[in-house]
């Protein structure tokens, strides 16, 4: 199955919620202490995602834009590390189409 092929189950929605939802409170816990969390949060497209995810919206893969700068130019990295869990990395990694573990 091709990357454009994939279309997601309904396991799949549940798990993006899942993840979502507990993105969504931890970005709201640490988002004080890391600006560029804070920033990356109200990202339009990031919010999107958030939304749809929650929404058990997201049937096929969504790629969030310019996420490498956010990776490579601001603070996001030293959260993600500290944050320990990988949960961003495996949210997004999961909605591209990548395999990914329900957590």
């Amino acid at each position: 199955m091709s990357w454009p092929d994939i279309n997601f189950s309904e396991a799949d929605k549940v798990n993006f919620q899942r993840m979502a939802l507990e993105l969504e409170k931890k970005i709201e816990v640490d988002a004080k202490s890391f600006k560029d969390l804070d920033g990356f949060s109200k990202y339009p497209p990031f919010m999107e995602a958030l939304r749809l995810a929650k929404e058990k919206k997201i049937d096929r893969p969504l790629v969030i834009p310019n996420t490498n700068y956010w990776y490579c130019e601001t603070n996001l990295q030293s959260w993600m590390q500290e944050e320990g869990t990988g949960l961003l990395s495996r949210f997004l990694s999961a909605i591209e189409g990548f395999p990914y573990e329900a957590g």
